[in-house]
Parts: C-alpha cells; structure tokens; sequence
C-alpha cells in the first residue's frame, strides 16, 4: 500500500535454470531488466531467463527457449496474483531483453542486444539485417496480448562492433528513443546538426525512430557510461544519466564542473544542443547493475554506492557514512 504498512501483491517469476541473470556481456554488473506499469497498474517486466521452463502463456509469440538465454518478456495485473501474458524473445545464441514501455495504444516496445543472427525481425523494418560483431542491438514492438510482434528492428551500424541497448522512451507523438552503446568508432555516428559530444573507443547514442520503427529520424552520440537513467520529458527534452565518465565532458549549467563519479546529460528537443552536463559525487561513486529514474520534470533519483565524498544537502536524512 501506499503507506508501506500492507503487501498488495508479491510473487515468484522464473523456472528451474536461472532467471534474470544475464550471461552477455554488457556495461552493467550480470543484472539488467525493467518492472514499469502502464495507467491501470498492470505491471510489465523485460528480463533474462536461461530455463526451458519459463511460463510463458498460450498462443505467446515465442513459447520455448531458443538458445542458451532469451529474453523474458511478461504482463502481470496491478497485485501480482495473474500472468495476463509471457513470451521468450529470442534466437539460437544469447539474447537479453533490458528495457521495455507499454504504448497509449497497449502495444509494448521491448529493447535489449542479441547475439543471434535469426533475431526476428519484420519486413519494412529501418534495419531487418544482422550486423555482424559481438551483438546487435534492436528495438521490438510486441502487440497487446503478446501473441505477434508489430515490428523489429536491429539497430543499424556501419561496422562489425558490440552495440547494445539498454534503454527506450516513447515520446507524446508516439516516437520511441533508445539510449544504447558501441565499441567501435565511426560505427554509429552523429547527424549533422545534432549534439555529438567527446567519445572515445566505447561510447553511448541516443536514436530516435517512427512509431512503427521503419524510420530513423536521427542519431546523437557521446561519452560512454554505465547508464542508469533515461528520460523523454513532456516537451520532448532528452534526459541521460550513468556512470563512469571520463574527464573532459562537456559541463552547461553544471552542479559540479570536477570530474566525479556521475554524469547527467540533458539534450534539446531532436538532440539538437546541449541543455545541461554535469558532474556529481565522487569519482568512485556507482550504481551496480541498477535502474534509476527521472520523472516527468526531469528530477533524477539515483540509488548509488559510494566511498568517501559525496554532495549532502542541509536536511538529509543522515549525514553519517558508516560501513
């Protein structure tokens, strides 16, 4: 409940190998998924699952594990007591489904990175062709009951490298965004007139594609981070938050100047300046495997892990550092 003095609805997801453990490789700690609700508090979950026996539901797209790991893609009810649907997501290698957002229209986008060539994907699709390298990344569109995908698409790239996504947003239009990385430079590159800020051999990009994902509209590339935060405000200002950023990016309205352990990026609308870049905390300051949030006014709320130093207004709750 709301008041924290009563459970509403708590359950067990999984099958007899494990679940939620991602074995690819990524820029997080072996942990990356999304729990979000849409307006009726229906509760959806992108994860991993490595079990042959992960409930799935009748007639979902995918009902068997194809590889070695899939993505798990489920519907709960607002008290956890109903699987509304649960497909795999996935081809003959390692796939891993990290982020996903119901749409107005209760189709559900669904982003994550693949290994596996034969990762479905739709004719008419931006990019309907592996790009060779360690992972793609990709975008799909998953009708309302779970049971057929819209549209998919990889994310294209120019060269073999490792690119994944890790996060994705839907826009009040009903343009979707993906906040992702590569490991190869000159494989995703900026478009003119759009931010394109210091980089190095791994680095992130923020691209943003039509609803039904047969367009790129742009790309914007910068430093790499561990990305723990991702946000499409209501007016279209692009929100990204992470750490583990290298020194020398650029700083705009910043809180902090000095290199530190955080980095916080804000974009104009269609990534066409930078609004805000600032550090915060400590250099050691992290966030293992974790998922933070921005709401809608573009506040971020970090849980972090830190050592040492870290920035404390005059009424937090506790001043002392113990451990």
């Amino acid at each position: 409940a709301d008041s924290g003095d009563s459970l509403i609805g708590s359950t067990y997801v999984g099958g007899s190998a494990n679940d939620g453990q991602n074995v690819i490789s990524s820029s997080y700690a072996g942990f990356k998924g999304e729990v979000v609700t849409d307006v009726y508090s229906n509760v959806f979950i992108a994860s991993t699952t490595s079990s042959t026996d992960f409930p799935t539901t009748p007639n979902a797209y995918q009902d068997s594990l194809a590889g070695l790991q899939d993505g798990a893609v489920f519907k709960m009810n607002y008290n956890l007591s109903q699987m509304e649907w649960s497909t795999y997501l996935g081809g003959t290698l390692n796939d891993g489904a990290f982020n996903l957002k119901p749409a107005k229209d209760n189709s559900v986008y669904v982003c994550g990175i693949t290994a596996s060539e034969e990762f479905p994907t739709t004719t008419g699709a931006h990019d309907e062709t592996w790009n060779s390298g360690t992972h793609d990344a990709f975008v799909t569109r998953f009708d309302e009951d779970g049971q057929q995908i819209l549209q998919s698409t990889f994310v294209e790239s120019d060269s073999s490298g490792d690119d994944k996504a890790f996060f994705l947003q839907i826009d009040r239009d009903g343009d979707v965004y993906m906040l992702g990385s590569t490991t190869t430079a000159g494989n995703i590159v900026a478009d003119s007139g759009k931010y394109s800020g210091p980089i190095g051999g791994t680095y992130s990009f923020v691209r943003k594609y039509s609803d039904v994902l047969d367009t790129l509209y742009w790309t914007s590339v910068f430093t790499n981070l561990s990305h723990s935060a991702f946000l499409v405000d209501n007016c279209k200002n692009i929100y990204a938050a992470g750490n583990g950023a290298a020194g020398g990016l650029d700083t705009v309205d910043a809180v902090q100047v000095a290199q530190g352990g955080f980095y916080t990026l804000v974009l104009a609308p269609d990534a066409d300046t930078i609004i805000m870049g600032s550090y915060y905390g400590a250099a050691g300051s992290h966030v293992d495997g974790g998922t933070s949030r921005f709401d809608k006014r573009g506040a971020v709320y970090q849980a972090t892990c830190t050592s040492g130093y870290f920035p404390l207004n005059g009424n937090a709750y506790s001043g002392n550092q113990s451990g």
